[in-house]
Formats: structure tokens, sequence, C-alpha cells
């Protein structure tokens, strides 16, 4: 029975008893910033269980796409150790919102589970658990069902086994696992095993804090299937890695692996997290340093990594993840299969970049015996050098290494960064008493409005005297507070005796926060004020933001639409846009873009704000809407050119922004781009500068401005033939000298020895001089110290006939011992280098007194 058949009798089942079927959710929870992916069928309908919300329906199926990759069902480190667990997983679940009891869902599992007409399983190798506390649930097993009493398990009274919960917080209640008893082959030997299939939970309780539950009005059922593991038992296999929707992956590895290195677990891991890494890209997440970026990025190292151990050579996730791409029914991933192919190539150039810095590090540090936890964890943290590996490497060299202690680092650096992060959150750990502020922002520059509350240094005062410091909080105001990547306004609050000067201005649980200083009087609570923006400022601010969505749907038409935003940070004087692409950006199309957007600009479009009702707009354009508290949703329209989902403020018409310019594009991490862009006055002295700055050159190197470009490619020519006689002329010359570099050699002990000091030279004509002087003489130590600016760079050679003998790395030590230098090498080649010429010089002049050889 192929899975697809699975699923499908699963729904259907449910169907013709009076459930009504429901699409999965997103993996990427919409609501919920308790939990970073859906990790069971039950998250999208979490409010109702908590009854925050009524349901349509009192019945309901499902099947769930879900990641385990953290919290209390982290299944990372299980993936590859047993037969049937993953990090990424389809859910098959049916749900009761006061449609059915205890006994009702009992029955549904058992048969749909044991019915010739369905799953048609082995009654007797179907065993169950009941929390110890549940009667009533124990008895429909043992009375109502009558599975034998041998087959039933009640959990200890000390185990939090069978009471199920979301998270930290949320629904919760007593739980009932169906397993299966099943024959698995490990090491060629047959073991009997009980795996999980169905968990059927009674959802009584919401969880507000770890010792507190509070009982909910009703009973709920929430249950929970994994397709793939009833899908391994049904097709008769070992394992859920060798059912049906992973036997071309299967082959794909086997085929691009080194066939000695086969290894089962390997393998087994690496589809598992081929798939989640295809669930999360068809989110369009992308490989970074926070959230789901973070643990994508963290998914694909480790895939990786055994892709190392399977001695996989060439670049191989975007093979892989073209079995998933090439399925049917997956037009969404099509339609981004290019960008998420580019992403995986670049990834896994940025990783092997990675692993070759961090073992050199790691080299180096274990030949000078200087390793520690303390170097592991900076392997891992900064150079990105996986902690397993680092103590596998240091293991060969019989170096022990305790991952207790690293884990200890690893928390202890958490929890500073936890206190940094609180503390940058300075305004959300008030306790503001008043309710959400009323904008007018929108329409008017200055109101007349109450002051609500003011504080001083995080304390709730009534007044606000001369020179103080503080925020003040009106009933109503125009003042537009920091969001939507908008930086908030400035102006004043004022009456006709004092003056407060709105510095900045934030937002916080729709409350809005004028933070500045009184310059002149003072404010009580209570008291009737005029709030007006500095226009000037605004109007830059919205010049600045229209300009970001011209901007978007411009990079759309040059880029392609796999483009996604990723941000915006816009500020009086500029703006920044960070959006993914995992290709490189060409001056052609920097061009081009630019080219679009000044010229929307000019077309001067009116800039339509539109409010509407959700519910119209969903049944208007048929989109998906970001879940937020409120109920309206703010359309920004530029003409036809573009249509947006925006709180922000914007011109009236594009002509008032005036004039655009990039002023610079750059990677700000693996396939996530960032333009910084400028508008009005500020993009107007940009291009002024730009110009000066060519009428300058121009000047300089004596040609008009048309043949300014056609000039410097000729300079840059000339410059390249003449640096290329410049070396073969000092090569020659180096050459003659050879004879005069031998006969000013000097006797140390047995040896002979040759230092000699160069300024700006390259180290190509350095390395060449040295290669002849040994040809000369193979009995002889060369020291070269080659003087660039502000530092000494030494090269050390010991020739053929001496490397047995001396060590040029020890002699290199030595100096740096003393210089506070670096550098590296081997027996017969060092080199590094200093800041301290004079030293360095000293300290090879009298080379007779240290020179570590007799």
């Amino acid at each position: 029975m192929k899975t697809k058949k699975i699923k499908k009798i699963f729904l259907n089942f449910f169907k013709q008893n009076n459930h009504k079927i429901i699409k999965g959710s997103s993996i990427i929870p919409k609501k919920d910033n308790t939990l970073l992916f859906t990790n069971a069928g039950m998250n999208q309908f979490k409010n109702y269980f908590l009854e925050k919300k009524k349901i349509k329906y009192k019945k309901i199926v499902t099947s769930q796409k879900c990641i385990r990759t953290g919290g209390k069902d982290d299944d990372i480190r299980k993936v590859g150790n047993t037969p049937y667990h993953h990090t990424s997983f389809e859910m098959l679940g049916n749900f009761s919102f006061g449609g059915y009891s205890k006994k009702q869902a009992i029955l549904y599992a058992w048969n749909i589970l044991t019915n010739k007409k369905y799953f048609n399983l082995n009654k007797n190798k179907i065993f169950v658990t009941v929390n110890y506390k549940d009667k009533e649930t124990y008895n429909i097993w043992s009375k109502i069902i009558k599975v034998s009493k041998k087959n039933i398990k009640n959990t200890k009274k000390d185990s939090s086994e069978n009471f199920w919960e979301m998270g930290k917080t949320g629904p919760c209640g007593p739980s009932t696992e169906i397993y299966y008893k099943k024959k698995y082959i490990e090491k060629k030997k047959k073991k009997n095993m009980l795996v999980e299939i169905w968990n059927i939970v009674f959802i009584q309780y919401n969880k507000i804090s770890k010792n507190k539950l509070i009982k909910l009005n009703n009973l709920y059922i929430d249950t929970g299937m994994g397709l793939e593991r009833i899908a391994h038992i049904l097709q008769k296999v070992n394992s859920t890695y060798e059912i049906d929707i992973f036997k071309k992956i299967k082959k794909k590895i086997i085929k691009i692996s080194d066939k000695k290195k086969i290894c089962k677990k390997f393998i087994n891991i690496i589809i598992d997290h081929i798939r989640t890494i295809y669930f999360i890209t068809l989110e369009k997440i992308n490989p970074s340093n926070k959230h789901q970026g973070y643990i994508l990025k963290k998914i694909i190292r480790r895939t990786l990594l055994y892709g190392e151990k399977l001695k996989i050579k060439s670049p191989f996730l975007y093979k892989l993840i073209k079995k998933i791409i090439n399925k049917k029914n997956n037009n969404k991933i099509k339609l981004y299969k290019k960008n998420i192919k580019n992403i995986l190539k670049e990834e896994e150039k940025t990783f092997k970049n990675t692993i070759k810095t961090g073992i050199l590090y790691l080299n180096k540090k274990i030949k000078n015996k200087n390793i520690n936890e303390s170097t592991v964890f900076y392997l891992y943290d900064t150079l990105g050098l996986p902690i397993d590996l680092t103590i596998k490497i240091c293991k060969k060299n019989f170096i022990k290494i305790d991952k207790k202690k690293i884990l200890q680092i690893i928390e202890e650096n958490k929890n500073k960064n936890k206190k940094n992060k609180f503390l940058k959150k300075t305004y959300a750990s008030y306790n503001f008493f008043t309710k959400a502020t009323k904008f007018l922002g929108y329409e008017k520059n200055k109101t007349t409005s109450i002051i609500k509350e003011i504080y001083i240094k995080k304390n709730k005062k009534k007044n606000i005297l001369y020179q103080e410091s503080g925020i003040i909080i009106l009933n109503k105001t125009t003042f537009y507070g920091k969001s939507s990547g908008q930086i908030g306004d400035s102006g004043k609050i004022y009456n006709k005796k004092s003056i407060f000067l709105v510095e900045k201005t934030e937002k916080t649980n729709n409350i809005i926060l004028h933070i500045g200083k009184v310059i002149k009087g003072n404010f009580s609570v209570k008291d009737k004020v005029i709030s007006k923006i500095d226009t000037n400022n605004r109007s830059c601010i919205q010049a600045n933001h229209t300009s970001t969505h011209i901007l978007h749907k411009s990079l759309k038409q040059i880029l392609g639409e796999e483009i996604v935003q990723k941000g915006s940070n816009i500020k009086k004087k500029y703006f920044t846009f960070d959006f993914s692409y995992s290709k490189k950006i060409l001056e052609t199309e920097i061009y081009k873009i630019e080219k679009i957007v000044n010229k929307e600009i000019q077309k001067n479009h009116f800039v339509k704000k539109e409010i509407i009702d959700k519910k119209r707009y969903l049944e208007k354009y048929k989109k998906k809407v970001l879940e937020k508290k409120y109920n309206t949703i703010r359309i920004v329209k530029i003409g036809k050119f573009s249509s947006e989902l925006c709180a922000g403020t914007h011109v009236n018409y594009t002509g008032e922004i005036g004039i655009f310019k990039i002023s610079k594009i750059y990677k700000i991490s693996n396939a996530n781009y960032r333009i910084k862009a400028v508008t009005k006055n500020y993009a107007l002295k940009k291009i002024c500068t730009n110009q000066n700055i060519i009428n300058l050159i121009s000047k300089k190197i004596k040609v008009t401005k048309k043949n300014i470009l056609e000039k410097i490619h000729s300079i840059c020519k000339k410059n390249k033939l003449l640096e290329k006689k410049i070396f073969s002329l000092k090569k020659k010359l180096f050459n003659k000298k050879i004879k005069k570099i031998l006969n000013n050699r000097i006797k140390i002990n047995k040896y002979f020895l040759i230092i000699k000091f160069f300024i700006n030279e390259k180290n190509i004509l350095l390395r060449n001089l040295i290669d002849k002087i040994e040809k000369k003489n193979n009995k002889i130590i060369i020291i070269f110290g080659n003087i660039k600016k502000e530092n000494i760079y030494i090269i050390i050679k010991i020739t053929k006939q001496l490397s047995n003998k001396i060590n040029a790395i020890k002699i290199l030590k030595k100096i740096n011992m003393q210089t506070g230098g670096k550098g590296g090498g081997n027996k017969k080649f060092a080199q590094g280098g200093n800041k301290n010429i004079t030293l360095t010089k000293k300290i090879l002049k009298n080379i007779k007194v240290w020179f570590p050889y007799k």
C-alpha cells in the first residue's frame, strides 16, 4: 500500500464519519511566537482548544507537515539511530471540538487500524499506554475494545509520560498511545520492537506556567499518527527510510557515494535532512543566523558533514532536492526550484571553505599544543566548525576534550546574549496602563491631544520638568511610532508655556511613545497640548518608504519573481532593503533596476492608501494575509505598478520622491542581499558627488567624459605590461646578485646562513630568488625580511641537505616570541610577520647569540 493511498484512506475514513477535511497549515506558525516550526497537527487549532475562538466544524481531519528540531520534541539526535525517527514528517490527525467522546475517538482509531477494509493490522500486536490517573480510558481499552490487559500499560505516578503538551505553555492533557509490535533486522539479527504509531490526546487543560494548569470548559480530542510510521508497517519494510517516497533519494545517495564508505545510518540521516530542507525552503526561508534560517543552515551543514563521511566529493544537495522537486503536484516549489538549487550550491561552497579554514586553525593549535574547550567553542561559534568534527580530530591526535564543558560554555554564552537582548527591549519591559493611542498621522501633521501618561526612567510620574528627559503618551497623535521597517517621527509637543522636543517615537502594543526632553516649561498628566511632527523629516521618510515598494516590484521584474523581501530599514537620509537572491547581481542589472524605479517616479503615479475589511480583502484578492490582531487591512497602491499591504506613511504622488539612486548593494549572508539607496536631495547630492569625481578623473587623465572608460582600460593594460616588465627586470637583477648574496653568507656553528632585507618586494620574486640560491648551494639557511609600510614579513627556507637537522618553524617562533609576531609553516619552510621592524632587524643581526642549533 503506497503512502499516497494510506493518506487517502485515512482522510476518506473520517470524511465518511462526518469529519471536515481541512488543509494542513504552513510549517511556519503564523500567529504563534512560542514555536519556530509547526510540530503537530493541532497547532493551527490552538486558539479553538484554548476556547479563545469558536470553530465552524466540530469534527475535523487533516494531514499536516511537521518539523521537530528543538524543544521537548527535538528528534535530530535520534535520526539514523532508530528505524523510525525523523526531523520532518507528515502527521495524520482527527480532531473533536465537542463532537465526540474519549470512547468514540478510541473506537475510530481501533476500527481504521484493524478493520480489513482499511489497514487490517494484527490485533494481538497492538499495545497501548494510558495515563495512570485516566481510569476511563483504561476501561475503554480493556472492557469495550477488549484489548488484553497484558497489552495495556499504565504509566508510573512519577512519570511525565502519557501527558501531552504542545510546548512550555498552551493546551495539554492526558493521552493514550498506540504501539505496534514489529520485527526489525539489526546487524543481521531479528529484534522485536514496539513502535508508537498513534497518539490520542484528551485536551482538558491550558498550561499557564511550569506548575500551573487551568481546566478548560470542555473535553477536546487531538490525535496524531505518523504517515511514515504506519506506511513502513503496511509496506512491510525494515524502517521508515525504506518506504516508497524515499526510494529515489536513497538510490541517488548510494550512486554518488564512495561504495567503500556506504553506511546505512549516514544515508538515513541525509534522506531525512534533505526532506526537512525541502519543507523549509518551500516557505521561502533562506539559510541565515536567525530563527528558521538558522535551523535550515544547521541542517544543511549537518547533511554536508554526513556527505563528507560518505566521501561524496562534488556538490550533491541540489541533485537530491531535484528528486523531490520533480515529483508531481509541486507547482509551488517548481517556481522557486532554480533559486533553491543555487542557494544549496552556494551554501555547500561556503561550508567547504568554512571546514578548510577551521581545520587549518585547529591543526595549528594542535601543533602548538594550545587547545582546550574554549578553543573548540571558538571554532564552533566563530569559524563554524562542528563540535563533533573538532573532537574527532583531537581524539586522533590524543587530545582529550570534555564535551560537557563545551556545552556549558555554549549555555553561558546563550544566557549572555539573552541578557543583552533583554536590555535592548527597553520599552517592552515598561508597564503601561493606558489604552492604544489613536494615530491620525496619515491625514494630519498636527493635532490637539491630552497627556495620558508620563514616564521618567521607567517610573510613572504626574509631571515632567524643564530639562528632564522621558516619555509622553497622548490619547491621539500625528507621530508615527517605529514599525513596518519605518523609523519613528520627530517633532514637538507644546502649549503656550512649554515645549517637549520629541527626538524619536516608538510603538509597543499599539501605544505610541513620544521620547524626548522638555526644553521649555513643564508638563503634567491631563494637560491639553498640540503634537506636531517635523514635516521635512516625515517627507524624506515617506519618499524612502514609497521607494521601497517601487524597488521591490522592479527587483522582481529584473531578477525574477523568486526574490523575497527580507526586511527594510527606512530612515530620513537613506533606506535599506533586504531580499533573497542566490545569483550574482550584475552592474547592468543594477542600472536597469534604477532606470525602472526612476521611470515610475517620473510618471507621478497617485499613491492610493485603501483600508478594507480583512474578509473583503480575501474575497477580492484571493491572497493569504499575515494574520494580525486587527481585522482591517491597509493596501498601498502605486498606480497600476505596485500593490502591497503596508501600515507605513507614504507620499501622495510618486513625483514627490524626485529622484532615486542606489548607493550600495552587497551580500549580508549567503543568498541574501542588501540595497542601500537614497532619494530626494540626498540622491541629488550623491549624483553630484559622483559627477565631480568623474570630472576630476577626466581632468587628471586628460580625456573627455565620453572616452573616460576607454582611457582607464588603456591605462590598466599599460600598467599590467609595465608590472610584467618590472618583474622580469628585477628577476634578472636578483639573478645577478646571487653570487654577491652567497659571498655575504655568515657561518654559525656548523652551518651557513644568509640574512637579507628587502623593501616592498613581491613574495613571488623572493620565492624565485630562494629557489635559485638553493640550486647553487643546498647546504644553507635563508632568512629574508621584506619591509612593507609598517610591517616586516619574514621568509625562512631550510635547503634540502639541512632539513632533517634544522627546523624553520622553530627559528620563526624564536623571532615571534620577542616581537609578538605571527606565522606558520613546517620544518623546511616558514613565513610570518610583525610590526616591530627595528627589533626584528636587531634580533637577526644578533642571530649568533640565540641561534638554536650547535
